[in-house]
């Protein structure tokens, strides 16, 4: 018992986070988007939550972006989401709660990118704030990273 829970801290502080970031500021312009801009990016992220929720890991790597996939392996991806998941437990209640849209102009990672951000109840942990960040890579968004933290409190079995 004393390992999970000390397993659980470590993976806490780490939470489960794709992001990009080499420690140069980017210069970055971040809208709440247009209801076009909206509807185009809230489907997918709806539906990429729904693999996500069903552990569908090679079916998210498909849909993944260049950015994704040059960054870190499937196994990794796969891994990461995978502690975050046994982590929280089965998600019980999704809320959406927002939409950024972010056209980086310069960094490592320049690129416009959508992100929908909800407020998810799971099994062990309520309020957890989770991210679908996209990115439009021609005319299609694709899955530039997926970010699930907690602040408050988990509840143990």
């Amino acid at each position: 018992m004393k390992i999970s829970a000390i397993l659980l801290v470590l993976i806490l502080s780490s939470s489960c986070s794709f992001q990009f970031n080499t420690g140069e500021q980017a210069e970055v312009v971040a809208t709440a988007g247009t209801p076009e801009e909206q509807m185009k990016i809230d489907a997918l992220a709806d539906g990429l939550t729904k693999k996500i929720d069903a552990k569908q890991w090679a079916l998210l790597w498909r849909s993944a972006s260049s950015l994704l996939k040059d960054q870190e392996s499937q196994s990794t991806f796969s891994a990461k989401i995978g502690a975050t998941r046994a982590m929280f437990g089965e998600p019980k209640r999704r809320e959406k709660v927002g939409y950024s849209f972010e056209d980086r102009k310069s960094g490592d990672v320049p690129g416009y990118y959508g992100i929908v951000f909800y407020k998810t109840d799971f099994a062990r942990a309520d309020g957890v704030d989770e991210q679908v960040v996209l990115v439009r890579e021609g005319n299609e968004w694709r899955l530039a990273g997926y970010w699930a933290k907690k602040t408050a409190s988990i509840k143990f079995p």
